[in-house]
């Protein structure tokens, strides 16, 4: 399991005098060059100032929805030294994989994860997220919200969304399984429930990757899921994906 830290692909330096955080985009991230390779990332990922723009772009689209983010964003500058943008920092930054791993009851963590699904369904009606790891929900007094917007998943609409659920249940399982609360057949049915509860898709489970994106996945998530139960198949079938 990497650690959050390990896996950003940028460079997040607070300034808590100032109130305000400054993150840097860095060029060729390591963690971005399996996945560009695999097809779950366009090549140009790898260069910070794609990134950058991209989380400009996608930020603008958000407050312009009105939708609220885990992060005030400032000032987008495309500085010589690496582009970066300023954000207002708060003292109470708490992340939901730091929440979950700071050793929360089982059933406060399947319901904090209902709430992350039901925050990526939320963004997703206006967007696809791109990166919906868990270190990217933040926990809020105005509830889970999502931050961290520089990547894009080089397909559209409803493959797009469908790619975010994959990434974020992929990733919730991980997690799950190192912090001890996936351990048997009725806690994983548990968590397939929540997920076609708070994020249902027409062909849920059904969506699949191509034979890289496969190996990957494989090679960062380990096993598979287990599947659910037909009742859980056929009731999630009849709920609609959000349009984009």
């Amino acid at each position: 399991m990497l650690s959050p830290k390990a896996r950003r692909t940028n460079v997040l330096v607070p300034y808590p005098e100032h109130g305000m955080m400054v993150k840097r985009y860095r060029d060729l991230p390591w963690p971005v060059i399996g996945q560009a390779a695999c097809g779950l990332r366009y090549p140009f990922a790898l260069i910070g100032e794609y990134r950058y723009r991209t989380e400009e772009r996608k930020a603008d689209i958000a407050q312009a929805a009105g939708l609220e983010l885990g992060v005030k964003y400032r000032d987008f500058v495309p500085d010589d030294y690496g582009p970066f943008v300023m954000m207002t920092l708060e003292h109470d930054f708490v992340t939901v994989e730091d929440k979950l791993r700071s050793g929360i009851s089982a059933d406060d963590a399947f319901t904090l994860v209902g709430k992350c699904a039901a925050a990526l369904r939320e963004f997703n009606r206006i967007m696809p997220h791109g990166d919906p790891y868990l270190e990217n929900f933040r926990i809020t007094k105005n509830g889970i919200l999502l931050y961290d917007l520089e990547h894009d998943h080089p397909c559209e609409d409803s493959e797009a969304m469908m790619r975010d659920r994959k990434f974020f249940m992929a990733h919730v399982a991980d997690v799950f399984r190192e912090c001890g609360y996936l351990q048997n057949a009725a806690q994983y049915e548990r968590l397939l429930g929540i997920m076609d509860e708070q994020y249902p898709t027409p062909t849920p489970h059904a969506y699949t990757l191509g034979s890289l994106g496969r190996l990957y996945f494989t090679l960062r998530f380990g096993k598979e899921l287990m599947q659910p139960s037909p009742e859980a198949h056929e009731a999630s079938a009849r709920n609609d994906l959000p349009s984009p």
